[in-house]
């Protein structure tokens, strides 16, 4: 009765909407769907709803919500509405952000092996994070040690690093770090 009363008291007509262009390279693949998915059942009190060209899906239909086929460019409206609308706005707000970085590498031995590892040990600790580094066209997941190695990443190269997702500031600074 008293989540009644709340639901009551508070009113269904406000409602949350914004949209974002999706800046990553994947557009919303099957990884990025299900990281929307988990942050919006975090709010179990609240719909979240996505749209592409006018076709609306609830974040908890996975296969729906991949199946908009969202592509880098595209420009998603989200819907967000119930109790804690304002923080599943929010939370969905700063995942879509993408936070973009440029390094000259200084380290004399470049981005080694130990480096490397380092790099894949920060990007595990931020799991609803995406963090990527490109150098000469080539993107690569910051966990894919061997590719990551494959870059061959040197003294007086220039990187960008991209990082997106939930704990995407916090991963960015411990990035820095290493």
């Amino acid at each position: 009765n008293r989540h009644r009363h709340n639901q009551a008291k508070k009113g269904h007509s406000h409602m949350k909407e914004f949209s974002c262009t999706i800046k990553n390279p994947t557009g919303i693949d099957s990884r990025r769907a299900g990281l929307v998915a988990k942050i919006a059942k975090q709010y179990d009190d609240t719909v979240v709803t996505i749209s592409k060209d006018g076709t609306a899906v609830k974040t908890s239909q996975l296969m729906k919500l991949i199946g908009l086929g969202i592509k880098q460019g595209d420009t998603i409206a989200i819907t967000v509405e119930g109790d804690s609308e304002d923080a599943a706005a929010d939370a969905l707000d700063q995942f879509f952000k993408m936070r973009k970085f440029t390094y000259s590498i200084t380290n004399p031995t470049g981005v080694d092996t130990r480096r490397a590892g380092l790099i894949g040990k920060t990007a595990k600790n931020y799991p609803d994070t995406m963090i990527t580094i490109t150098k000469g066209g080539e993107t690569v997941k910051a966990g894919q040690l061997m590719k990551l190695i494959g870059l061959d990443i040197k003294q007086g190269d220039t990187i960008s690093v991209t990082v997106e997702g939930g704990g995407e500031v916090a991963a960015a600074a411990a990035r820095a770090r290493s």
